[in-house]
């Protein structure tokens, strides 16, 4: 009974640790390949590599970042289309003029988060965690149908953002 027991405490152990980064993946972007389609960077913590910060026409679309540490990197003209970045740390990030179109953000923290000109249609930002000296820079995003639910752009930079057929419950705009 003993032998079942622990058993059973192993498999559900395994069961419960977080996904790890693919470093086949994270070899190819180190190299310099740009294509990275359905790659996963999950908990991968990019502050720990000495890869430059600014990622200009990656092809990121279907990739797991979830839980990844992408602190002060910079997203430009970049193809993140329906990429899971749940729970990832976004501290000073940029993203410029790409399209994050169906990606998920869900509980991401995005305190000092720039989205300049991306296209955002049907994202989720669900629950971010912002912090209280949050500096949004959103200026020309377009959120179309996305869920903002219990999201916060206390001060924030709005300036010509679209927020069009949005979710907008319990999303804080001041203070």
């Amino acid at each position: 009974m003993k032998r079942i027991a622990i058993s059973i405490g192993v498999l559900v152990l395994l069961a419960v640790q977080a996904v790890a980064f693919n470093q086949g993946d994270v070899d190819r972007f180190l190299a310099g390949e740009k294509n990275l389609q359905g790659a996963g960077f999950s908990n991968l913590n990019m502050v720990q590599y000495g890869s430059s910060k600014q990622m200009d026409t990656y092809n990121f679309k279907d990739s797991n970042w979830a839980g990844a540490r992408l602190i002060s990197r910079w997203f430009i003209n970049c193809d993140a289309r329906n990429a899971n970045f749940d729970g990832a740390n976004f501290d000073g990030a940029k993203f410029e003029q790409g399209n994050i179109s169906s990606a998920s953000f869900k509980g991401a923290g995005i305190p000092n988060f720039t989205l300049s000109g991306v296209k955002a249609r049907q994202c989720s930002f669900e629950g971010v965690d912002t912090t209280a000296t949050s500096l949004y820079n959103i200026q020309g995003a377009h959120f179309g149908s996305s869920d903002l639910t219990g999201s916060s752009f206390k001060h924030s930079n709005l300036t010509k953002a679209v927020f069009a057929n949005c979710t907008l419950i319990g999303v804080q705009w001041t203070g």
